[in-house]
């Protein structure tokens, strides 16, 4: 009896150790956009999920799109850039494309006619 006793104890130990030491899965590293699209002058803030430690962010082309170490893109001129966050050996990147906003309307007609 006193054997039972003590393997029942031994086997409950065991399966509570390995409940508790259980991995628990990071969700996956991913930014919380793909593809940001913006106007000359205009910002957007990347955010990096799922990631530890310190990210380092990079443009791929200065002169269209920069980026500082939180994450802000800003938009320099027309075109397009590849934002990436990096951290430790993973990389994650953004596609930004940069647009010249509209500048003026102009209208020819001189009169028209609502119905």
């Amino acid at each position: 009896m006193k054997r039972i006793k003590k393997l029942s104890v031994m086997l409950l130990c065991c399966i509570l150790l390995s409940v508790i030491a259980m991995p628990v899965s990071a969700s996956a590293a991913k930014l919380n956009k793909k593809s940001v699209s913006l106007n000359v002058g205009k910002t957007y803030t990347l955010k990096a999920t799922g990631t530890k430690g310190k990210i380092t962010w990079t443009s791929s082309k200065k002169s269209v799109a920069t980026v500082s170490s939180k994450g802000v893109v800003k938009a320099k001129k027309k075109g397009t850039a590849v934002i990436t966050a990096k951290y430790g050996k993973k990389k994650l990147t953004c596609k930004v494309t940069v647009k010249q906003p509209v500048k003026s309307i102009k209208l020819n007609k001189t009169s028209a006619t609502l119905k």
